[in-house]
């Protein structure tokens, strides 16, 4: 509990006008000054008796799309023999304050209240913990106190109609070949979707997580496909890294659906904060990435010699396109195509081709997918 800046004011107005009152003998004075003390007074007054309460907040659903509508679920229970007064809970949205008016409490009643969270921005969203704000009429004093615990929100980047590209020798359209013995190997856990095979469900990260999650395993024999985000501010901006990693999202996607196994690299991608939010899967740590500082273009050519041989590579940049296609072209027998996709402004949307790699340039990841499209019609070399 404390005071706020009027109820500080309100104080020390009082004081100085009663002490004037008193010393100089003036009643008005002095009963502004009583007056002033008094209020300061009654207000906390207001505020003192610290309600008993039990709560718990959820989001529903927990990941969404960028723009997708989402729901914070809040249930808060009297556990108080006397009814509690309205006050305003206030939950963080990354540090935003974002205020929910609670009514008047009876008690052993609980209320369940939602409320509409923004998702206009691509992310791993910190929200919470919820406080207690308890003001008196005046605004003079406040108390203060936590409700709940933290929560995140995961808002994935936006996906974009693409096709997927011949990967390796063959391309199976209608799914992936059928498993081989000894071929298979973990890959991620994802979340569980109908027609799964319950045997493999991963029950310890579905119990942490509270959603069904299964282990996916892929052909180690299958040509994988390589997407290396270059996340650099050295030429990303925030909007234009959007841009990327929804290009990068629409990718992953396509790959996916054709059954290809996708592996995501990034510049200082911190994975342990993604895990420890539960993170599980691509889109996942797509939605958490962020700038990194200013770093040499030799921490993305480490990455793409850390990446599996024989597949397609996709680079993600927004770096000057054609010292990574002359670097990236060294490596080009590991590989069965590559493709550097740069977003930026003052450059004209089209395909190229330099040093035996196909270049895509574009401002929007939409532009970027239907250039992507195009080079579904034949094999990249």
């Amino acid at each position: 509990m404390r005071l706020t800046g009027s109820g500080w004011a309100a104080l020390a107005g009082g004081v100085i006008c009663l002490a004037f009152g008193l010393l100089a003998g003036y009643p008005v004075f002095t009963g502004l000054g009583l007056a002033g003390v008094a209020a300061v007074a009654l207000a906390v007054a207001a505020v003192a008796p610290r309600p008993r309460l039990r709560a718990s907040r959820g989001v529903v659903p927990m990941r969404v799309t960028v723009g997708q509508q989402t729901s914070g679920r809040l249930v808060i229970t009297n556990t108080g023999r006397l009814p509690v007064l309205g006050f305003d809970a206030v939950d963080s949205v990354d540090g935003a304050p974002l205020r929910v008016a609670v009514p008047g409490l009876r008690p052993g009643v609980p209320r369940e209240l939602a409320y509409p969270v923004p998702t206009v921005q691509r992310g791993l969203i910190r929200l919470g913990p919820v406080t207690l704000d308890r003001r008196d009429p005046f605004g003079l004093a406040r108390r203060s106190a936590p409700l709940t615990e933290v929560a995140w929100l995961w808002v994935h980047p936006k996906v974009h109609a693409t096709h997927a590209l011949p990967v390796g020798l063959t391309l199976d359209f209608d799914g992936r070949l059928a498993e081989r013995a000894g071929s298979t190997a973990f890959s991620s856990l994802r979340e569980y979707r109908p027609g799964d095979d319950p045997r493999a469900v991963h029950w310890r990260s579905t119990a942490r997580l509270g959603t069904l999650v299964v282990r996916e395993r892929v052909d180690t024999r299958e040509p994988t496909v390589n997407l290396v985000v270059d996340n650099r501010s050295n030429g990303f901006t925030g909007e234009s890294l959007d841009e990327g990693v929804e290009f990068a999202a629409s990718v992953c996607h396509a790959f996916q659906r054709a059954g290809r196994p996708v592996t995501l690299g990034a510049v200082d991608e911190n994975s342990g904060a993604v895990a420890q939010a539960g993170g599980h899967d691509l889109m996942d740590r797509l939605a958490a990435l962020r700038l990194c500082g200013d770093t040499p273009a030799s921490a993305v050519l480490t990455l793409v010699d850390q990446t599996g041989s024989g597949g397609l590579l996709i680079v993600v940049t927004g770096d000057t396109p054609e010292a990574f296609a002359s670097a990236i072209a060294t490596r080009k027998r590991r590989f069965s195509g590559m493709v550097v996709a740069h977003f930026g402004s003052g450059r004209e949307d089209g395909l190229h081709r330099r040093s035996g790699v196909v270049v895509i340039t574009a401002s929007r990841a939409q532009d970027a997918a239907v250039l992507f499209s195009r080079l579904s019609r034949g094999r990249l070399e």
